[in-house]
């Protein structure tokens, strides 16, 4: 069974390093790793060359964003399944991949993997531990999303479906795992163990985008979760019009 890991990245001279020798010394080898570069102007190209002989296609051009690359990557992929992993982000361990794909290969029938993900910040010092216990919770996802670095997706997920990039630009991996639980109805598959180490700081991580952090999950209660939805415009009235009463009974509710 084959894994095709795609890594997208933009100036990434500081990071894309590690995960590129994370990647090569995982102990399983049979991996189709696929390189988008969004042309950067840093040395990022140079340091990926070194590993030429271990990448199945590199290509450095401008893309529209980082969904907008892991899209066209998506054309070039021929594993069994796809994992997404960038710049910056680390596997837990070095065999990893080979209990993961121990695991997939005896439950093929799954079309939607994971484990649990590390949040590491830019010192190396993990800040939580996401386990995802709740995942069969219906309104899960709702709420929270799964690190898109600890999903093993088979391939034909993407068969006529790519990632949304007219509509987001954080969410677009959130949006797309929502479809494929509950319109897809995708067989789910926890491996209770950790995957990866992600690397906070980037987009999806920046409070400064909070505004579109806002609206991209305002548009996923809207689309997939229609009572969810309603209750927050409520809460959004409440808080707009009402905040000094409501906000102490909010709080109380909350809790």
């Amino acid at each position: 069974m084959k894994l095709t890991i795609i890594t997208v990245c933009l100036n990434a001279a500081d990071t894309i390093d590690k995960t590129l020798k994370s990647i090569i010394s995982q102990s399983f080898k049979n991996i189709e790793l696929i390189i988008f570069d969004g042309k950067s102007e840093d040395n990022t190209v140079d340091i990926i060359k070194k590993y030429k002989d271990n990448i199945a296609f590199f290509q450095s051009a401008k893309d529209d964003g980082v969904y907008d690359a892991m899209n066209r990557a998506l054309e070039k992929a021929s594993g069994d399944y796809v994992l997404f992993f960038n710049a910056g982000d680390t596997f837990c361990s070095e065999d990893v991949l080979e209990n993961a794909m121990k695991v997939i290969s005896e439950n093929a029938d799954y079309d939607f993997v994971f484990g649990w993900s590390k949040c590491i910040d830019k010192n190396a010092v993990c800040t939580r531990t996401d386990k995802y216990d709740n995942y069969k919770n219906k309104t899960f996802f709702a709420d929270n999303n799964i690190c898109h670095q600890a999903i093993f997706y088979k391939r034909s997920l993407f068969s006529n479906d790519k990632y949304d990039t007219q509509n987001f630009k954080i969410y677009a991996d959130w949006d797309f795992n929502v479809r494929c639980v509950k319109l897809k109805k995708a067989k789910m598959l926890p491996l209770n163990f950790e995957i990866c180490n992600f690397l906070t700081g980037g987009i999806s991580t920046n409070m400064q985008n909070s505004k579109i952090f806002e609206a991209e999950r305002r548009l996923i209660l809207k689309k997939y979760f229609k009572i969810r939805y309603f209750l927050y415009q409520i809460d959004r009235f409440m808080l707009k019009t009402f905040k000094s009463i409501y906000l102490p009974l909010r709080n109380i509710f909350i809790k």
